[in-house]
């Protein structure tokens, strides 16, 4: 990590785009960014057409007022969509802590320039 890497840089980012995992892109953890936008969007896209064909079929089968047959692979989506957005909110929130763990850790693993070096030793 470089030294100039900014801890409010970062939280901004968290707040601003941090769904999409910007912060995480920030904070050069590409793999795990990528992965927490990934489980948003398909989150988002299980529940949304999950949720939208499960009323569909009720629709259609004259159920909508009960919601009576809670079996059907829509309601499926739906439920998996939704834990699946629970796992995201869960990394999203933690990562108010881990923003800070990630950069102390950056900077206790930073090798030292040859003139910081060249200072100790003399």
């Amino acid at each position: 990590m470089n030294p100039d890497k900014s801890k409010i840089t970062a939280y901004v980012l968290w707040f601003l785009i941090g769904a999409f995992g910007a912060h995480r892109f920030y904070l050069r953890r590409v793999k795990s960014g990528i992965l927490l936008a990934v489980l948003l969007v398909g989150s988002l896209a299980l529940s949304g057409f999950g949720s939208y064909f499960l009323i569909q079929a009720l629709d259609d089968a004259g159920q909508i007022e009960g919601l009576g047959q809670w079996n059907t692979p829509w309601f499926l989506l739906t439920a998996v969509g939704s834990i699946l957005m629970t796992v995201w909110l869960i990394w999203y929130l933690l990562d108010l802590y881990f923003i800070h763990v990630m950069m102390k850790k950056d900077r206790e693993t930073m090798p030292i320039s040859e003139k910081q070096a060249t200072s100790v030793f003399k």
